[in-house]
């Protein structure tokens, strides 16, 4: 059985947080999707992002269905991001 890659590894992360169950198979759609976030940012900034959308979405009762709406908290999150790394800085 092939290692699973790091965009699988994303969104299967994703799924475990936000449902608290494990996924099997991942949407080529959404392999699309951690790739570019990944590409994007380092796999630390991505897992950020999804733990920031996981965050927001149960203060506002959104139920994320896939991994792509975790996506609209990218902007929010590389803000909190930066301004918990210059705290760290100081």
């Amino acid at each position: 059985m092939p290692s699973e890659s790091a965009p699988e590894k994303l969104v299967k992360y994703f799924y475990k947080k936000n449902t608290g169950r494990d996924i099997s198979e991942v949407k080529p759609k959404e392999i699309e999707q951690a790739e570019r976030l990944l590409y994007k940012y380092k796999e630390e900034m991505a897992h950020f992002i999804v733990d920031y959308a996981i965050e927001e979405a149960k203060k506002t009762n959104f139920n994320m269905k896939t991994f792509g709406a975790c996506l609209q908290y990218e902007r929010e999150a590389m803000e909190k991001y930066e301004i918990t790394q210059k705290l760290k800085l100081t």
